[in-house]
């Protein structure tokens, strides 16, 4: 494509080997500009701009490739237009092999156009319809090939194409055969996964049971303590009132205040311990495909997104990074602020203490994480009111190590456990 109206986006039956090289390895184009990249296939300029946007990976091999691993192949019109072809009609009788730039030229007036019959339909040169209707349709003898011209008729071409038809056959059935293996390697990948997020939700349904017991007991145990303790209190200030002669009621009324500053001590010990057992809302978030994750990091940083869910009024995700730093993996956790419904209600910049990290899969009281306080930071664009997308992300590029997330027990069944919590 790119070189004239006329023969851009035609099909062309080159003779030469040659031109294959500058051919597009996925669409099959020869276009004026492509690039070849480290792993010998070569693209054109749109397939190329699609692999980059895809994470500037082969989608042949797999292999990642950068800019600085690019050859230009530049197709001149000199050089295509010198290149052999066939006639579009070669498969009619026309033994035409010549350059493109006279292939136009030919086919106007090649004599092997084929027409269909008003009468009976079949396929005629356009040369014999007259004599083919007078004849009552009845086909004309079969003309002898010429020997040089019709390659396409020849026994040897004939035989090749028969062998080739035998081997594309032979892989078509070993491609069958693996598919089905990989359907059934599928569905088992499949009854594991099941029973993996079955055990999962068994256990945090456990938790949380636990959880909910364990807030009702400190519920009630210390509000039962906080009551006994003002009933004390009140006994002994009447009891101590009604004893008390005129002049020690100023001394019973210092205690009384010492008294009241106990209870208010004792009730806001109470409110800290029912919120370090519930605590305010966490999202909650299980990255799966962690070995992979890691293993394509040692190549180039890869990045992780949890969906965007709502918490006090916010629409927020979590983002992890992992990227090799001499022979460790890096890891870190950020938070990103999206666009949501409540946002003309909400307070801008965003100035909430947030906890992002990691938790242990059984051990509850294993975390790894960091917190940070918005309001203090010096860097207010990512905590801006966003518009048509979600701002940039900030949090911690260094909070761990992929080898201290793996030597703590933090990945279970291939799976990365993360949360976010916000202050209220």
């Amino acid at each position: 494509s790119g070189f004239s109206d006329a023969l851009d986006w035609r099909p062309l039956l080159f003779q030469e080997a040659v031109i294959a090289q500058s051919a597009c390895s996925l669409c099959g184009v020869v276009s004026r500009k492509a690039v070849k990249l480290s792993c010998a296939h070569a693209f054109c300029s749109d397939c190329h701009e699609d692999c980059v946007e895809q994470g500037s990976t082969c989608p042949l091999d797999r292999e990642s490739f950068s800019e600085d691993d690019l050859i230009q192949l530049d197709v001149s019109d000199g050089y295509l237009g010198k290149r052999r072809v066939a006639c579009w009609n070669v498969f009619s009788g026309c033994s035409f092999v010549g350059p493109v730039a006279g292939l136009l030229d030919h086919y106007k007036e090649c004599k092997f156009h084929v027409v269909s019959c008003p009468r009976c339909s079949s396929s005629v040169l356009r040369s014999e319809i007259a004599g083919h209707c007078r004849n009552d349709c009845r086909v004309p003898p079969a003309k002898e090939a010429p020997t040089c011209s019709r390659a396409l008729l020849d026994y040897d071409h004939i035989e090749k194409a028969s062998d080739d038809l035998k081997q594309a056959m032979l892989k078509t059935s070993e491609d069958l055969m693996f598919l089905q293996t990989s359907l059934n390697q599928c569905c088992e990948s499949v009854r594991e996964g099941e029973r993996r997020s079955t055990e999962r939700l068994e256990a945090h349904s456990s938790a949380l049971a636990e959880q909910i017991a364990g807030l009702a007991a400190l519920c009630r145990t210390g509000f039962t303590e906080d009551r006994s303790v003002l009933d004390r209190v009140a006994v002994d200030i009447r009891n101590a009132m009604e004893a008390a002669s005129v002049d020690s009621k100023l001394h019973f009324t210092q205690e009384l205040c010492s008294q009241s500053e106990r209870l208010v001590a004792i009730t806001e010990q109470l409110f800290k311990s029912v919120r370090v057992c519930c605590g305010p809302e966490a999202l909650h978030w299980y990255l799966e495909g962690w070995a992979g994750l890691k293993l394509r990091a040692f190549k180039s940083p890869q990045k992780a997104q949890s969906p965007p869910q709502y918490t006090s009024g916010y629409r927020v995700s979590q983002l992890i990074q992992l990227h090799k730093d001499g022979g460790r993996l890096r890891f870190g956790c950020f938070l990103e602020i999206h666009p949501g419904e409540n946002d003309a209600r909400l307070e801008w910049p965003f100035g909430k203490t947030f906890t992002l990290g990691i938790l242990h899969p059984t051990d509850r009281r294993k975390v790894i994480s960091c917190e940070e306080d918005a309001s203090l930071s010096e860097n207010k664009l990512p905590f801006q009111r966003p518009r048509d997308k979600h701002n940039r992300g900030y949090g911690n590029s260094f909070l761990t190590t992929a080898d201290e997330i793996e030597s703590g027990g933090f990945v279970r069944d291939d799976t990365l456990h993360l949360f976010l919590r916000l202050e209220p």
